[in-house]
């Protein structure tokens, strides 16, 4: 994982992915005028979305942080929404750095996988 790590994390997201992405020093310059990180991409999901990144308008990151439900705005991935994203990242060589502690939440079938898709 070298200098030029892409990290990818929701919008809103829980503050720890952003914060850690800081202390690993990936995170770049604090642009105040964003309110954001220069070298995170954030993905929107927000109601515009239907709480949910629209992956096709997100670059190629190394990693990505994602938690469902979300934190903070409790929406809860379906099993549909989570396999497009493990599909997307197999595809572009992502890591999912996925917060299993809500995976109860998920009532649509079992959390997909790398192996199971």
């Amino acid at each position: 994982m070298g200098p030029n790590l892409k990290i990818a994390v929701q919008d809103p997201s829980f503050p720890a992915y952003i914060d850690s992405s800081v202390i690993i020093g990936r995170a770049g310059e604090f642009v105040d005028k964003a309110g954001k990180y220069k070298n995170i991409e954030y993905m929107k999901c927000g109601p515009e979305t239907n709480f949910f990144p629209n992956l096709s308008t997100i670059s190629r990151p190394d990693i990505i942080f994602f938690c469902s439900p979300n934190n903070p705005t409790g929406h809860a991935a379906t099993r549909k929404q989570l396999e497009q994203l493990v599909i997307f990242a197999k595809v572009n060589g992502s890591i999912i750095i996925f917060d299993s502690a809500y995976s109860a939440y998920i009532t649509d079938g079992p959390i997909p996988n790398t192996l199971g898709i």
